[in-house]
């Protein structure tokens, strides 16, 4: 079941860009993907599974991210990879993306204007000194390459 919670988009150039947008995907439910990925520019993934070990043990680091973003307005994108023998697949939606292309569980990127910036992937989620990283950039908020677009939107 995918759950998308728009919170303030505007038209730019026949495209919405949106200031804010939680977006839930799974293998069975990708469908709005691509436009999640239009919307919004910068914004944070969080790729778990429910049968990786490191992705249960991590839920407070992974909710510790995930508060960071949402608090300083960025938008974020959880997906879910499948089964084991799904995220096994090379055609998987989530390692055959040419931006994510995941490869272990969990994988988290903080992702500006297309390009990932910052990621922590499998077992670096329990190294706290690369957590406390990536939430003291997000706490900066979205890099202002991204606001002049919603600026100019505006006027």
């Amino acid at each position: 079941m995918r759950v998308a919670v728009l919170a303030f988009c505007l038209l730019v150039a026949g495209t919405a860009l949106c200031a804010q947008e939680q977006m839930n995907v799974t293998v069975q439910n990708h469908t709005g993907l691509a436009g999640f990925k239009q919307r919004n520019p910068s914004y944070v993934t969080v790729f778990t599974a429910e049968w990786c070990s490191d992705c249960q043990g991590s839920k407070a680091q992974q909710a510790q991210i995930r508060n960071a973003a949402w608090s300083h307005g960025w938008s974020l994108l959880n997906g879910d990879v499948g089964t084991r023998t799904e995220f096994r697949d090379p055609s998987n939606y989530l390692r055959a993306d040419p931006l994510y292309n995941v490869q272990y569980v969990p994988t988290i990127y903080a992702i500006v204007n297309g390009v990932i910036v910052m990621r922590i992937v499998d077992q670096q989620i329990y190294d706290q000194n690369l957590v406390s990283q990536m939430v003291q950039y997000l706490n900066q908020g979205v890099p202002p390459s991204r606001l002049p677009l919603l600026a100019k939107a505006g006027s």
